[in-house]
């Protein structure tokens, strides 16, 4: 007797895909993908399921409960949206990405209230074509120590509608705690003597900063998760992160080689190199340093090559004796932070020790 099978077909309501410009695919392997709990507890209520990828998550639903789902969308409260936490599993991921160098913990975030159509139909969820310094803000831990400057007696603390959601007064206080731990997680405000200062992201109770919070809301938006009539539309949403980009600085040093005055670091035109003079390294010995004038992106595999040339001071502007072929590409292990005196902001520099 022939057994009647259950088949179940599955719709996609929506994909997050991340990508990394570092990588030579594209593709960013490098982040976990989590929903929150308040999202594990709508999706289930609503009869969805998910399936992580190595780059991206899928959210589905069962087409033959379409109608149920349809219904739980009419009924829908838009104060809930998909929330997503994304965690570096690589080590060196904040080494290799391009974010701000500030001590404060800060993490991306993003929503597909205002995305950008990309040429493959999938939706861009920032303004420019990579996350960058705008997209990012100060990460607030749930139980929030504020320390009042003189002068400041009042800290409330705004949803995206600037409705005040928690007022405290400071009067007097050396520090007032602030519970977050109520809110769902997203982003928002802090405004003190009812002047707006700072934008902030809150994700929810975990025990380590996630490098970005992405929030997809069903039915708002240009692209929303519903048509009018409630009917799934399967949404494709792309997050881009940008590779880091440091200042090379290449420090050469020889056991042989004293006149480092005619060596010279050449590549591209439009990355040049200068030479920084003499430098003493962690093992106490003399080194050359050169640094390139301008920041160059970091990549998984170095598109961009330089030589190290010696050159004589009787024809310092001939071609040139090649002293290695090929400089080393910088690690992302090797990332430092530097702040030169009398400069503002601090860079990122990629320190690569090179001995001849």
């Amino acid at each position: 007797m022939k057994k009647d099978s259950l088949q179940i077909s599955f719709g996609k309501l929506l994909e997050l895909e991340l990508k990394h410009a570092y990588y030579e695919n594209g593709a960013c392997n490098d982040l976990r993908i989590e929903p929150t709990p308040d999202t594990r507890a709508i999706m289930s209520q609503w009869g969805l399921i998910w399936r992580i990828q190595t780059d991206r998550i899928l959210v589905l639903y069962d087409r033959t409960r379409e109608d149920i789902l349809s219904e739980w969308a009419k009924d829908y409260d838009h104060t809930l949206k998909f929330t997503f936490r994304l965690y570096a599993q690589n080590r060196y991921f904040m080494n290799f990405t391009e974010m701000p160098t500030q001590d404060l913990d800060f993490t991306f975030y993003a929503n597909n209230l205002n995305p950008k159509k990309q040429a493959d139909d999938s939706l861009l969820l920032h303004n420019a074509q990579t996350l960058t310094n705008d997209d990012n803000f100060w990460a607030v831990e749930a139980d929030f120590l504020w320390q009042p400057k003189e002068g400041e007696y009042l800290i409330e603390v705004l949803d995206a509608e600037a409705k005040v959601l928690i007022e405290k007064d400071s009067e007097g206080a050396k520090q007032v705690p602030i519970d977050l731990s109520k809110l769902p997680p997203g982003k928002y405000g802090f405004r003190i003597n009812g002047k707006e200062i700072q934008d902030f992201v809150y994700a929810g109770e975990t025990t380590l900063t996630p490098q970005a919070v992405i929030q997809v809301y069903p039915k708002q938006g240009e692209y929303p998760l519903f048509d009018s009539d409630n009917q799934p539309l399967a949404q494709h949403f792309t997050i881009r992160f940008a590779a880091r980009q440091t200042y090379w600085r290449y420090f050469i040093v020889s056991k042989y080689e004293k006149d480092f005055k005619s060596l010279a670091v050449k590549g591209q035109d439009d990355l040049a190199f200068s030479s920084q003079g003499i430098a003493q390294i962690s093992s106490g010995e003399p080194a050359w340093l050169f640094e390139s004038e301008k920041a160059i992106p970091l990549s998984e595999f170095c598109k961009v090559s330089f030589q190290l040339k010696k050159y004589s001071s009787a024809k310092p502007s001939g071609i040139g004796k090649t002293v290695r072929k090929r400089l080393p590409a910088p690690s992302p292990e090797l990332i430092r932070i530097r702040k030169k005196e009398g400069e503002s902001i601090a860079k990122a520099c990629s320190d690569i020790y090179v001995y001849i």
